[in-house]
């Protein structure tokens, strides 16, 4: 949820260039080096929206004309955009969002590289933001969500966790992301979905309300209503990544951090903040060897995300058991069938 600027915000906003002030204060979270031709841009922010299907027709028009791929969630608490294309064209839209929805106010994004086309179709659609459910997003204050750190302060935080008082670090996604990376002394989420996450779920009694609870996810937007949640339900000391692990990777590169990062797209995991090979924590469902690929269990009627090795899946049909696999319900098995392709 969005202030006014002050006056020293506007003055900061002329010092730091009039490149920036003119294209809609907008930041960009990348990495020093962004290989191949086309860019990922991805963003979110909470603002209030009174007309949110006005705003996904401009968006859709948008990005049509300028032959962007990806999706754009718009609801009356904001919107949240991962999208692909030319470096120019992301860069351009990121200003488009800011000078609707936000001008003279900072929209922070996230870029980066890619060889391919990470999604090969355009959604903009009016959704909610995250998937809780329209009942339990209207149930939060979002003016209430808890402090954000920035990487280096969150990195010190960690640091301090690790050697000292009592807290909690808590991973805010799915089981199978923590399984392909996560931060160092992590706990591992238990909840398969978003919408089932609630204090209990995340393994917090009374007796954590005056300690530190840490929170981080992808990009930044679950926690924002985890953190309102847990303020909600009244946890005093709640703090959360700032631009999520993709702005810290971009910081601080892999620092406290272990494995890759799953993403939403082709891409299916990336190196944190740096674009060689990073270590492989993940392990197979099935065998237990090494491992980083996601995939969803081809018994319709189950789903289940899951990491596993592709000699796994084919021999198992795709299934993430033999139940599954017996099952009736089950879609042709294809090697290229991961979760994000």
């Amino acid at each position: 949820v969005q202030r006014a600027a002050s006056p020293i915000d506007r003055l900061r906003q002329w010092a730091s260039g009039a490149a920036l002030f003119f294209t809609g204060r907008v930041s960009f979270s990348r990495a020093k080096f962004l290989p191949g031709k086309f860019r990922v841009l991805s963003f979110y922010l909470l603002t209030e929206i009174s007309d949110p299907a006005k705003e996904v027709e401009a968006h859709k028009t948008w990005c049509k004309a300028h032959s962007l791929t990806g999706r754009v969630w718009i609801s009356e608490k904001g919107i949240n955009a991962h999208v692909c294309g030319t470096s120019a064209d992301c860069k351009s839209y990121a200003n488009f969002a800011a000078l609707r929805l936000v001008p003279g106010q900072r929209l922070r994004c996230k870029l980066d590289g890619a060889t391919e086309r990470v999604v090969e179709t355009l959604r903009v659609k009016v959704k909610e933001l995250v998937t809780l459910g329209q009942e339990q997003e209207n149930a939060f204050d979002l003016q209430h969500r808890g402090e954000d750190l920035e990487p280096q302060e969150w990195a010190k935080r960690l640091e301090e966790l690790a050697h000292r008082r009592s807290g909690r670090l808590l991973d805010i996604r799915s089981p199978y992301e923590w399984d392909v990376g996560h931060f160092e002394g992590a706990e591992r989420p238990e909840c398969e979905t978003f919408a089932e996450m609630t204090p209990e779920t995340l393994g917090l009694s009374d007796a954590n309300k005056e300690e530190p609870v840490m929170i981080y996810c992808t990009g930044g937007i679950r926690c924002e209503f985890v953190g309102a949640m847990l303020k909600k339900e009244g946890f005093q000391d709640v703090c959360k990544l700032r631009g999520g692990v993709q702005h810290y990777g971009n910081s601080l590169g892999a620092r406290h951090w272990d494995g890759r990062l799953f993403v939403f797209d082709r891409r299916d995991s990336i190196a944190v903040g740096k674009y060689d090979e990073a270590s492989v924590v993940g392990r197979c469902h099935v065998c237990g060897k090494p491992c980083e690929d996601v995939w969803n269990c081809h018994n319709y009627e189950c789903n289940r995300t899951m990491v596993a090795c592709e000699q796994c899946m084919q021999s198992m049909k795709g299934c993430c058991c033999a139940d599954c696999q017996a099952s009736s319900s089950i879609r042709p098995f294809e090697a290229d069938r991961r979760r994000g392709r």
